[in-house]
C-alpha cells in the first residue's frame, strides 16, 4: 500500500451534517476509515482529535508501562513527603521526650517528697528526744535515768545540728517543734514524780527509739538523696546504741519495781 493511501474500493463516503453524502469523503465532525487506518497502521498524521497523541504505539508498551510504573513511584518519593514525614518524626520525638521529661519530674517530686518526710520525721524525733530529756535531768530519781538523759541531751543535740545543716543544703525544712503526741507526753511527764516518772520516761524512750531506728534503717535502704541516705547509715549505730540502753534501763527499772513488792 504505497504512501499509505487506501485503494479506492476502501474508500467510503461520508455524510455530512446535512445528512447528504460528502462526495469528498470528508466531513467536518466525521473521522475517515482513512483516518483510522492511519492512526492503526502508525500513519504520518497526527491522529483524529479524540485520540491522545501523547499514547505510545501498540509496539512501545513495556516501555510506557515503565513510565507509567515511575509516575506512580515519584510522588511517594517526592520533596514534599519526605519533608511531611520528618516533620512527623520530628512531633514524635518531640513528644516522647516531653513524655520522657514528665515522668522524669515526677520521679524527683516523689524522690523529694520521700526525703522532706524522713527529714521532718527525723528532726521532730530529735527536739522530743532533747526536751523530754531535760524533764528527765530535773525530775528523774534514779541516777542511771539522769544520766542515761544527759547523753540523750548530748547525742541528739550533735545529729541534730549535722540535719540541720543537711536541710539548709538540700533545701529541706527541717520540724520547728516536736510533735503533738510528745507535746501530751511532756506534759505527762510534768505531773509524775520518783519512780512513776523513770518508769514512765524509759518506757517512752524504748517506743521512741524503735520508732527511730525503723525510720533510719528505712532511709539508709531506700532513700534517694545520697548524702542523706549516708547520714542516716551512719548515725543508725547511735541509735540502736540508745535503744538497748533504753531497753536495759527500762528492764532494771521494772525488776526494781518487782523487789519493792
Amino acid at each position: 500500500m504505497p504512501n499509505g493511501r487506501l485503494p479506492p474500493h476502501a474508500r467510503t463516503p461520508t455524510r455530512a451534517p446535512g445528512g447528504h453524502d460528502d462526495p469528498a469523503g470528508h466531513a467536518a465532525d466525521a473521522i475517515s476509515i482513512r483516518d483510522l487506518y492511519l492512526v492503526r497502521a502508525g500513519g504520518p498524521d497526527d491522529g483524529p482529535p479524540n485520540v491522545n497523541p501523547a499514547m505510545p504505539p501498540s509496539g512501545a508498551a513495556p516501555a510506557a508501562a515503565g513510565r507509567r510504573e515511575d509516575a506512580c513511584v515519584r510522588p511517594f518519593d517526592s520533596p514534599y513527603r519526605r519533608i511531611r514525614t520528618m516533620r512527623r518524626t520530628l512531633l514524635c520525638a518531640a513528644l516522647l521526650a516531653a513524655c520522657l521529661a514528665a515522668d522524669a519530674r515526677e520521679d524527683k517530686a516523689k524522690a523529694d517528697q520521700a526525703d522532706q518526710t524522713f527529714v521532718t520525721k527525723a528532726s521532730a524525733s530529735d527536739l522530743a528526744e532533747i526536751n523530754l530529756s531535760r524533764i528527765a535531768v530535773k525530775s528523774a530519781s534514779d541516777e542511771g535515768v539522769k544520766k542515761f538523759a544527759q547523753k540523750m541531751i548530748e547525742d541528739h543535740t550533735k545529729t541534730s545540728k549535722e540535719l540541720l545543716e543537711l536541710a539548709d543544703k538540700k533545701k529541706l525544712t527541717a520540724a520547728r517543734t516536736m510533735d503533738d503526741e510528745h507535746e501530751k507526753t511532756s506534759r505527762k511527764l510534768l505531773s509524775l514524780k520518783g519512780s512513776d516518772f523513770d518508769k514512765a520516761f524509759m518506757a517512752g524512750q524504748v517506743k521512741d527509739h524503735e520508732v527511730a531506728v525503723a525510720l533510719f534503717e528505712k532511709q539508709s535502704r531506700d532513700g534517694k538523696d545520697d548524702d542523706l541516705k549516708a547520714w542516716a547509715k551512719k548515725t543508725l549505730p547511735h541509735l540502736r546504741e540508745h535503744l538497748k540502753m533504753a531497753r536495759d534501763l527500762h528492764k532494771k527499772l521494772a525488776g526494781d519495781k518487782g523487789k519493792d513488792k
